[in-house]
């Protein structure tokens, strides 16, 4: 009975200490919020993205020569929207190992919640690896908006432990990690989310800001494949 008691006042409790630790991070590194662009935007440059590697969040064969590489943060609806089209493009193409998708944290600052959703899901991978984070992004994406109490539970629920997440916030080691990626971003031009940079060996093939619907990436990819020859022709 007193273990029942107990876990989730340790929920509740590491849950207040996500947000109080992280609600210094946000104001010390507020800037102006960036605007929403509906139309596609070409990346300026293509030797500045910052390579995918073993540090990032990969779902799909890590080798993949195609990678769809999504800027986005927790808080965005059209985000979370779009995670929905990308879990079915990497059901659909992951198996035969052509394309992986990489997500990159870009909080907005006009979201007050999102650098502390961020920070918290990298910290979930840091103290409980890969799958336990993308895990706790679909819980996040399905449960928008999210109260900052709640931030505990859903840490639970994805399958890490509560309390190491919270000390590794507290430590704000991730929190580097994550604006270094968003100046990363800005720096190939994404003002705007949720972003997609289409990258295979032959460099930034497309780029974009929108929801785009699945059949719009279908077509892209398809054509992608076949121009790289990993195809002999599209489905």
């Amino acid at each position: 009975m007193k273990k029942e008691i107990f876990l989730p006042a340790v929920i509740i409790i590491t849950g207040l200490m996500i947000a109080t630790a992280v609600y210094i991070i946000t104001s010390e590194n507020y800037r102006p919020p960036i605007s929403r662009q509906s139309q596609n935007h070409q990346a300026e440059t293509t030797d500045q993205i910052l390579p995918v590697n073993i540090a990032d969040h990969i779902l799909g064969n890590p080798n993949a020569p195609i990678k769809i590489i999504e800027y986005a943060d927790f808080s965005c609806s059209y985000c979370a929207q779009y995670q929905q089209t990308l879990h079915r493009i990497i059901n659909d193409y992951g198996p035969t190992g052509n394309v992986a998708w990489v997500f990159r944290e870009f909080p907005l600052p006009s979201h007050p919640n999102a650098l502390q959703e961020a920070q918290t899901a990298q910290c979930v991978a840091k103290t409980a690896g890969n799958d336990t984070f993308w895990k706790f992004a679909d819980i996040l994406f399905a449960n928008q908006p999210i109260k900052e109490t709640q931030l505990g539970e859903y840490v639970h629920r994805a399958g890490a432990n509560p309390t190491k997440v919270a000390l590794c916030v507290s430590d704000n080691i991730t929190n580097k990690r994550i604006l270094a990626q968003r100046k990363n971003a800005e720096a190939i031009g994404v003002n705007g989310i949720p972003y997609t940079v289409i990258l295979t060996p032959k460099g930034i093939q497309m780029s974009f800001i929108s929801a785009a619907p699945y059949s719009y990436l279908q077509q892209h990819l398809n054509a992608i494949m076949v121009q790289d020859g990993i195809i002999s022709k599209a489905k």
